[in-house]
Order: structure tokens, then sequence, then C-alpha cells
């Protein structure tokens, strides 16, 4: 795609290729099937990034959910479905945080809108028969168990690039009325849904919350632009949180693909996320 990936190579308690000890994104996929597992980013080093990923996924128990959220998810796939895996990797040795989270977010809409679902780990998703575990949280975590009943990890299907970013209709989404941040707004529900900052007619931030009213009130509380304006669009209360993920990512990749950049304040550690 916009990257030089490298072949495809066996992701294997003995074998994980050649990764460099650079920045860049990697990707992960199920060999016999060709499905995308995961795709990711790490300015850590590809080579340290897989290593730990590889640790992790082969493990005897089910991985925490730290140092690396995919390793759980590759570990259940693996004991459940008897997966085997291929990974590859695209080195980006002088891209900044913001240009590897850029690039992820790219790569995950456009996979979602060229094969119409997302990968099976990326947006908070999961295997159906087994539960998520916890961080470590000084040898207090929780691991992943088996489920009785499955649970459902459906993909919402993506949101077709259509309009201007930041207007009405915009994504085929209907759209709140503009409002102003501050003060901050009362009218936002106490919903799921996807919302845009909006400043000097452009936007500068995308983002997603299982409560738009409590998400908005703090970002009327903190260090946006003056005149900072926001809009929002709903989903149904039952929808899931990778549902939003998923939303969110489909916003970013066409703001980027039209921009060729992410909006202003996407990245860049003020949204407090």
């Amino acid at each position: 795609m916009r990257w030089s990936w490298s072949p495809w190579v066996e992701f294997s308690p003995t074998a994980f290729g050649d990764p460099p000890h650079e920045a860049g994104l990697y990707r992960i996929r199920v060999a016999d099937a060709s499905t995308l597992a995961y795709l990711g980013q790490t300015r850590r080093g590809l080579r340290e990034r897989l290593l730990g990923l590889r640790r992790g996924t082969f493990a005897q128990e089910m991985p925490y959910n730290d140092p690396h959220t995919a390793a759980p998810g590759l570990w259940a796939f693996r004991v459940e479905d008897s997966s085997i895996y291929e990974a590859s990797w695209a080195p980006m040795p002088d891209a900044s945080e913001r240009d590897l989270h850029t690039a992820e977010a790219l790569e995950l809409a456009d996979h979602r809108l060229t094969h119409g679902t997302s990968t099976l780990l990326n947006h908070g998703r999961h295997h159906l028969h087994w539960t998520r575990p916890s961080n470590r949280e000084r040898g207090l975590g929780r691991r992943g168990e088996r489920r009785r009943e499955p649970e459902a990890y459906d993909s919402a299907p993506p949101a077709p690039r259509l309009g201007i970013a930041g207007q009405g209709g915009w994504m085929g989404r209907a759209w709140s009325p503009t409002t102003e941040l501050r003060p901050p707004p009362s009218t936002a529900p106490d919903a799921p849904g996807v919302y845009v900052l909006v400043h000097d007619d452009r936007v500068i931030y995308i983002g997603q919350s299982m409560s738009l009213g409590q998400r908005l009130q703090a970002h009327g509380r903190s260090n946006w632009p003056a005149e900072t304006s926001v809009r929002w669009s709903t989903l149904p209360k039952d929808s899931p949180q990778h549902w939003l993920l998923e939303l969110e990512v489909d916003l970013l990749g066409a703001y980027i693909a039209a921009h060729g950049t992410a909006p202003a304040g996407q990245f860049s550690g003020r949204e407090g996320r």
C-alpha cells in the first residue's frame, strides 16, 4: 500500500523472520485463511515489539493485557482454533509517534473499507469464546477465561467516505447542529457516539465515547482553542464499545485520506486518552 511491507514470514515459537530494530508498522495474519488478525505500530523497534508479541502469543497461559493488547487474542485463536500465524512489517525509521498513529489509523480504516470488516483483534475485538484479561496490576491482574456462552464481536459495517469532514451528512451519518464547546454543552446526550471538534471551520479532533455528554463536558473544561465547536452523531444505546472504535477509525481514515494528515489535535496527548 503506502508503505514498503516485508514479505510474509512464519510467526511461530521458533521463527519470526528478521524484523529491524527500527520504528514502523507491523501486521499478523492467520496463515491458512489469509485473514488479518492485527495491525499495530511501534517506536520501540519492530524486532523488540514482535519478540514480545511472540512471547505472549505462545505462552502456556493466556497473557495479561499488557505489555501487548493483541497477545491475549492471538493466544486465544491459537488455542481455540489452532490458528497458525505469519508476520509482516513496514519500517518507518524517521517517523514520529504522531506519524505512526496516523499511518496505523489510515491502514485500519482502509482495511475496513476494502474488506467490509475489521481485523480480528483491533478496536478491542477478541475471541468470542474467551474473556479479555486485565493488566498485570502489580501481581493482582486477572487472566482471561473460557466463556460458558460465546460473546458476539461482529464488526460494524464501514462508513462510506461521503461528504466533507465536520459538515452535515459526513460519512453518511446524521450529525447534531454545531454547538460551542464552552461552556460545556448541556444538550449532548448520555448516549454512545462519535464527535468532531472544529476550530476555524476545520476539524481538529475526532473522538468517541460511550457517553457523549460526559466526554464533551470534560472537553469543555480542557484547553482547546477559544471558539472551538462540536458536532456529534449518536449510536444505539446497546452499541458495543468496539463499534465506536471502528467508526472512529473510519472517520479518521477518511480525514487522513482527504488531507494527508490527521486532525491537528489528534494523537497529541491533550485529549487525555
